[in-house]
């Protein structure tokens, strides 16, 4: 399993263990739970897009995207 999901108080971030970082972020246990499953399901082909990690060292916040398709 490439990625994991790290509670850290009332966020649940998703990291990355091949390259050591968040990529994300999210109040929601259950919204995590379905980030994770696409990631580790169909994830990306090559590295992390740069503009999902450049951002407070947890990623993006997924908060503000509407994931539910």
């Amino acid at each position: 399993m490439m990625y994991e999901i790290r509670k850290a108080g009332k966020q649940f971030r998703i990291y990355d263990r091949n390259i050591e970082r968040y990529v994300g972020y999210t109040k929601h246990s259950l919204q995590a739970e379905k980030i994770l499953y696409n990631l580790q399901n169909a994830g990306f082909e090559g590295e992390i897009p740069r503009f999902m990690l450049d951002r407070k060292g947890y990623g993006i916040n997924f908060d503000n995207f509407d994931l539910s398709h």
